[in-house]
């Protein structure tokens, strides 16, 4: 059985929201990033470890050099201000030829994907295009800040799952009385049965919270998880706090959708 969020609907007072005409590139371009910035470095980490020949020894060191200086670094040595945004692209990274490294890597890919689709997507239909990216632009650094609070841990943190927490957050603001559309996708050899139901928008928050804390403690050491958690608490605060002052703003008046 798979459970996966569909789409955010209407709350049970009100009618269900209209499937809008209003493209999302925003959202897109943020996903196709982070996809493509995950298999590039899957593939120079095979490059580099495993020297996979036909890989150019000049494009697998480009790519581990970009993806090294995207990283956050809380010590003082290697911190740079431009980790702030751009450790907000980098997935926590997979060796494509380990199994495990393989299915944790895909199973991050995969939910931050999908929680995109579901949360990013009807922020920007309702936000518009220009309001959406000064969101993420401030959203980024604010998810990132927390783990700054560690100056002398040494380790690199990849926080592209910080910003998807962050939106969902945003959404949970936005769209506080709202729902989510759920489906239950379940199997037996070739029978395929869906079963739809919904639960309120912050169950997808706590949903991405708890699967992702959860890959966190069996993929990383236990402090390198507790730090994770600290991150994506923080940065659904933060975007509750955005997706707040937007609705407030849009109900009185203040603020239009720019698309």
């Amino acid at each position: 059985m798979i459970i996966l969020p569909t789409a955010i609907v209407g709350p049970p007072e009100a009618p269900e929201l209209a499937p809008s005409a209003r493209a999302t590139p925003v959202l897109w371009v943020l996903i196709g990033l982070l996809v493509w910035l995950a298999v590039a470095e899957a593939v120079a980490v095979a490059g580099a470890v495993h020297g996979w020949a036909w890989l150019p020894a000049v494009l697998v060191r480009a790519m581990t050099i970009a993806n090294a200086s995207a990283l956050l670094y809380p010590g003082h040595d290697l911190f740079m201000l431009h980790q702030l945004w751009t450790s907000a692209l980098i997935h926590d990274g997979m060796d494509p030829t380990r199994l495990g490294s393989a299915a944790f890597g895909l199973w991050q890919i995969v939910a931050n994907s999908v929680t995109l689709l579901v949360a990013g997507r009807a922020v920007e239909r309702r936000l518009g295009s220009l309001a959406t990216a000064a969101a993420l632009l401030v959203l980024a650094p604010l998810a990132a800040l927390v783990h700054l609070r560690a100056p002398d841990s040494g380790a690199a943190i990849a926080c592209a799952s910080d910003l998807v927490a962050g939106v969902v957050g945003l959404a949970w603001g936005l769209f506080v009385s709202h729902r989510v559309r759920w489906a239950a996708y379940y199997w037996l050899v070739v029978v395929v049965g869906v079963w739809p139901f919904r639960l309120h928008l912050r169950w997808l928050a706590i949903g991405f919270l708890a699967q992702e804390v959860l890959r966190a403690f069996l993929a990383m050491p236990a402090a390198d998880a507790w730090e994770r958690a600290y991150g994506l608490g923080a940065a659904v605060v933060v975007g509750y706090g955005l997706g707040t002052a937007a609705r407030l703003l849009q109900r009185g008046g203040g603020f239009t959708a720019a698309s």
